[in-house]
């Protein structure tokens, strides 16, 4: 099993505000540097590495606790039930999410099927696969216990 690790961290919104951002480390590397390697060869293969691991942590204010349990928030997740994980640098929900699959067991919960999906296969700048990164895989227990470090207090009584 992976460990996981949730904090927050105040970020600046763009616009001059900050916000609590949620910082998620697996294994301890933190999620926006392991995907940067990854995504770093792909990003290269069209010229633009400065977007690989573009990401930042969503906003705690507005994101729904619940999604990270496998309840897809529609302003953070998309059509195809997979939730966003981090959002785009630039602060927009939707513009550059890292998005997976969350399944929920009854002693586990795992990351899996990532996507960038303005990088899917009809995407015109090529497609960017992520079958081998992940899946990730978590002792429900200690997943719980590291999101409820993080919820907001109007989320307290979800899992």
């Amino acid at each position: 099993m992976n460990s996981i690790s949730v904090s927050l961290e105040s970020v600046d919104a763009g616009d001059g505000t900050r916000y609590d951002s949620i910082q998620i480390s697996i294994d301890g590397l933190r999620l926006q540097e392991v995907v940067r390697d990854y995504e770093l060869p792909l990003a290269l293969r069209e010229g633009h590495a400065d977007i690989a691991g573009g990401y930042l942590g969503l906003d705690s204010a507005v994101c729904d606790h619940r999604a990270f349990f496998g309840e897809v928030d529609r302003d953070y997740g998309d059509e195809s039930d997979k939730t966003a994980l981090m959002k785009c640098a630039c602060g927009c929900p939707g513009c550059w999410p890292l998005v997976a699959r969350i399944t929920v067991t009854d002693n586990s919960v795992i990351w899996s099927e990532f996507e960038q999906p303005h990088r899917g296969p009809e995407a015109a700048a090529g497609h960017w696969d992520y079958c081998d990164f992940g899946p990730f895989e978590f002792d429900l227990e200690d997943y719980t216990r590291e999101f409820a470090k993080i919820k907001p207090k109007a989320q307290q009584a979800a899992p």
